[in-house]
């Protein structure tokens, strides 16, 4: 079992949590390590038997404790639930401190995290990341993360469009600059006025921050990416 679920669950037994609160929990605990966003009641019930924080668990029982929670809302899977979206941050503060690794608090600097809360798990991770990687100075690897995320959502607008194909070559999606071009052209996707040239400059910068291993020159890299979206519109403060 992972160790690092272990001590989370250690840390939760000196609380004397009752039996749908340590089941919320487990559901927080699985969403920000495991990428899990949803959970049944009965995968709840066993996972609190195998880390013996309840003996045997009547999953019946703790579905409808579950189903009436303030902090629970129904998953897409039939029997199974999902933490309610304004409760997170309140279950983050409660149980961040159990974690081996707490999460930083990061502000969204260069892109507004609220964009993109509820679309997909990954989109959230990467976006947390490239807010924090500017927030404790590391602008180059900030930078990378800016071009990652224009090419992840180019991908995305190609795919939800039903053109993935113009992006792909067999099995495989084609490099940024092919991307770029298939967009550029009009044919697949229609790119927003200026749009264009906003991302020719994420990516120039994402390449040659990654190329800056020799050559660094403390921040500007990711400030020259500040410029293309800021929560307020504002130049990026250094």
């Amino acid at each position: 079992m992972d160790s690092e679920l272990v001590a989370f669950s250690e840390g939760l037994s000196l609380l004397e949590l009752t039996e749908v609160e340590s089941a919320i929990a487990l559901l927080w605990f699985l969403e920000q390590r495991a990428d899990q966003l949803e959970g049944s009641g009965t995968e709840i019930a066993k996972l609190m038997h195998d880390l013996s924080l309840r003996g045997q668990v009547n999953s019946s029982r703790l579905s409808k404790a579950l189903s009436k929670h303030p902090d629970v809302v129904r998953g897409s899977k039939v029997g199974a639930f999902k933490l309610k979206l304004g409760s997170k941050a309140a279950l983050a503060s409660r149980y961040g401190p159990l974690l081996k690794r707490p999460l930083p608090k990061v502000e969204s600097h260069v892109i507004p995290s609220e964009d993109f809360i509820a679309t997909r798990r990954y989109l959230e991770t990467l976006v947390f990341q490239n807010n924090g990687t500017y927030q404790f100075g590391f602008y180059d690897g900030c930078a990378v993360l800016c071009r990652r995320l224009v090419e992840t959502l180019l991908i995305e607008s190609f795919e939800q469009a039903g053109r993935g194909a113009a992006i792909k070559k067999g099995t495989t999606y084609l490099q940024l600059n092919d991307i770029l071009a298939q967009g550029q052209s009009g044919q697949h996707i229609r790119l927003a006025r200026g749009t264009s040239v906003t991302l020719k400059q994420i990516k120039g910068v994402g390449d040659a921050a990654a190329q800056a291993a020799r050559r660094r020159r403390a921040g500007s890299s990711a400030r020259e990416t500040s410029g293309w979206r800021r929560r307020d519109g504002a130049p990026a403060s250094w």
